[in-house]
């Protein structure tokens, strides 16, 4: 699934200011749902993925983490028109009032509108907590202790689904990465592929690890 082209900017409404559900936010969640603005498609969309967000939305914001995201998203959900909701297995933001009340876009001009909707969320409401573990905490990418004969063992396959590819968790591209001498970036990797559909080239992905060495080797 491929996302509508962003414009490179967007104007933020003067409206915020005196909006009070914006004026409800914590800092670090209202620095957030200005942050999203420039990333979003011309229907108000985007990926929201925690760990896309933290690689592409906030990379160099340090008190906004792949761990506490999920939270300020949820506060967003709650008190704005952003929503922050799963489907198909997935994370995504809509922002139900960009087109009617920030923007004035030429629909003729902008393409079709490739990405869900919050009204067919699979679960209809955000879901109260999503564990996510704070990489920069849990997740060591010193390389591991080789075990005698030089040879780590890869981790377990994940399970398909469906028979389709499974998209790999942080924690499973982490700890991947670590069995292997831990030179990919786990973060920067999922949110790479998970940018862009997890696709190789023009193909959908069928090995992610095969990807990971991949990247190793560049």
């Amino acid at each position: 699934m491929m996302a509508s082209p962003r414009a490179k900017g967007r104007m933020l409404n003067r409206d915020i200011s005196n909006s009070k559900g914006f004026g409800k936010l914590t800092a670090p969640a209202a620095v957030l749902f200005t942050m999203l603005i420039p990333h979003y498609t011309p229907y108000g969309k985007m990926n929201g993925d925690p760990g896309y967000l933290k690689g592409e939305v906030c990379p160099r914001i340090p008190y906004l983490t792949v761990a506490n995201i999920p939270k300020y998203m949820k506060e967003i959900t709650e008190h704005t028109s952003v929503k922050w909701f799963q489907y198909d297995e997935r994370w995504w933001i809509h922002s139900i009032k960009f087109i009617s009340e920030h923007q004035h876009i030429n629909m003729e001009r902008i393409g079709p509108d490739l990405l869900p909707n919050y009204s067919v969320s699979s679960q209809g409401v955000v879901t109260s907590e999503v564990e996510v573990k704070d990489l920069s905490l849990s997740v060591s990418l010193r390389g591991p202790e080789v075990p005698p004969g030089g040879v780590t063992p890869d981790p377990p396959a994940s399970p398909p689904s469906n028979g389709r590819f499974k998209i790999p968790t942080i924690e499973e591209v982490a700890a991947y990465a670590k069995a292997r001498g831990g030179i990919v970036d786990p973060v920067r990797f999922h949110a790479h592929y998970t940018a862009n559909g997890w696709r190789v080239g023009k193909n959908p992905m069928r090995n992610w690890k095969a990807a990971v060495v991949t990247w190793e080797r560049n």
